[in-house]
């Protein structure tokens, strides 16, 4: 009998036992997973519209022709006749170079040529006395041989008025050769003069082309030497031009689309230089920007441009390789795989297109989608 009283008290320790842990489990469980309340979800319908997909890039806004201006001759600069970013055309005065040294030249050099012609003159004059008297003396040379050979003639007299003219015919082909160096030398002397003039006309400096004036480095009084800059010139036609990683070159081609604020602008060429081991692009600009020489702009080439049924990049949800979108479908948010055509950071044109609206939030929010079962869809649009 007592066994028996033993034996149940036993068992009923034993089923309270199982009991009271089976109910801690379940509570455990219930604190564990909490009950999922319903949510509101924002939808838009996808609306057809143009989605451009492109890159930026940070350019340098210059002038395609920014030639240097320097002095071909050594002086000092007498007036510059130009302000910084004034217009110019080619041929406008830029500056002038105090061509008082040149001038005092020209006058010494010309009056090196008119002594060289004088002595010419004279030469010639005395050449005509010359050739007078070796004719002379040739005639009595002439007569005395021939007296000389009928025997009427002492041969010493014969070799005096052989003697006689060979002095005077020497003396005239001298005479002949002073005139020809005297010529050569007039004509180096006029080829002087021609160069000494000709540098006066770069005593003033021109404008080599179209365009405005950049800096000015020297003034008036400064001291202008052959290769030493004075100021720049700006040529009108501008371009912009970046650079860009090699491995993305195939995305860069020449005639792709820039944008550049609200200038519209097309890639001229892919330079065959590198700049800090990366590749070059130019833009050609039609119109001058509202920059400054040199200075920075961004600019987005377009990379891809596509017209469909776009939605928001807030509608689609990440997720490793794939990529998803919810369509409310029949009062449920239906989650569907899709491939992204193209994106401007704003919009998507995704494959396949959605017909139905699509929820748009954060990708905590859309992550939800897939596990919660109460879902409100509130509409925008």
């Amino acid at each position: 009998m007592k066994r028996a009283v033993l034996i149940a008290v036993v068992l009923l320790i034993v089923v309270g036992a199982v009991v009271l842990v089976k109910s801690k489990k379940a509570a455990l469980e219930a604190e564990s997973v909490p009950a999922v309340k319903s949510i509101v979800v924002k939808s838009v319908k996808p609306e057809k519209r143009v989605v451009e997909q492109s890159r930026l890039y940070i350019g340098r806004y210059r002038s395609l022709d920014h030639p240097k201006i320097s002095s071909k001759i050594s002086g000092y600069i007498e007036k510059i006749e130009v302000c910084e970013a004034e217009p110019v055309k080619k041929g406008d005065p830029l500056f002038r170079i105090d061509d008082k040294e040149i001038r005092e030249s020209i006058t010494a050099q010309l009056a090196s040529v008119h002594a060289v012609e004088i002595s010419i003159k004279s030469l010639k004059s005395s050449l005509e006395a010359l050739k007078s008297d070796y004719l002379h003396a040739k005639d009595v040379y002439d007569r005395n041989m021939a007296l000389f050979e009928a025997g009427a003639l002492a041969k010493e007299k014969l070799d005096f008025s052989r003697v006689a003219m060979e002095l005077k015919r020497n003396k005239y082909e001298t005479a002949e050769w002073s005139i020809k160096a005297k010529e050569k030398e007039l004509e180096a002397a006029k080829a002087q003069l021609a160069s000494k003039r000709n540098l006066l006309r770069y005593a003033i400096v021109r404008a080599p082309l179209d365009g405005s004036v950049g800096k000015i480095y020297l003034r008036e009084g400064d001291l202008a030497a052959p290769g030493k800059p004075v100021m720049d010139i700006l040529g009108e036609k501008k371009v912009v031009e970046f650079s860009f990683a090699p491995d993305t070159k195939s995305l860069l081609e020449p005639g792709a689309e820039v944008r550049i604020g609200t200038t519209e602008a097309t890639i001229e060429k892919i330079l065959p230089v590198s700049d800090r081991g990366l590749m070059v692009a130019r833009v050609a600009l039609e119109k001058p920007l509202d920059a400054a020489e040199n200075q920075n702009v961004a600019l987005r080439v377009i990379l891809k441009r596509k017209e469909g049924i776009a939605v928001s990049t807030e509608a689609l949800l990440y997720r490793g390789d794939s990529t998803y979108l919810f369509e409310y479908v029949d009062g449920k948010f239906l989650p569907r795989k899709v491939e992204v055509e193209v994106s401007d950071g704003r919009f998507a044109i995704v494959s396949p297109a959605p017909k139905a609206p699509v929820a748009v939030g954060s990708d905590d929010k859309l992550s939800r989608l897939f596990v919660v079962k109460s879902v409100k869809a509130a509409e925008d649009g």
